[in-house]
């Protein structure tokens, strides 16, 4: 019989268990994390405004993107920002996971991520401009 504490034998060699570093510690991509983060608390405020608001001249806009449009249709605006919400937890929870075993692909993953974000946020912008400033 061994001394050794039960909970530590179990957990095995932390470059064998990727939940271990996801868990504990730093993650790996805070960086790509962070700003793809705050990149989606954007699009989300932005998609707020621009659904909720009337630009001049009574401009309204509506959400192109179908899925989404369809959980706005269902759930209305808390509905869809609940959705956007859940795809970006996703996303880091997959890049973290494949961050485990293959960083590089993982950084791929979440400069892709804030490519695509950052691109709606910058139109959203546009529209937002357009709409309100004129």
């Amino acid at each position: 019989m061994s001394n050794a504490d039960p909970d530590q034998s179990d957990r095995g060699d932390d470059a064998r268990s990727p939940w271990v570093a996801v868990f504990r510690g730093r993650l790996p991509l805070e960086t790509e994390t962070s700003w793809y983060l705050l990149l989606s608390v954007l699009d989300v405020l932005f998609t707020y405004i621009l659904l909720t608001r009337r630009g001049e001249g009574g401009m309204r806009f509506y959400e192109s993107n179908p899925v989404a449009r369809m959980v706005l249709g269902l759930y209305g605006v808390k509905g869809i920002i609940v959705f956007k919400f859940v795809l970006v937890a996703v996303v880091c929870f997959i890049a973290q996971l494949v961050a485990t075993r293959r960083p590089r692909t993982a950084k791929y993953l979440m400069w892709f991520a804030m490519a695509a974000v950052g691109g709606v946020v910058a139109y959203s912008a546009y529209l937002l401009s357009l709409a309100f400033l004129g």
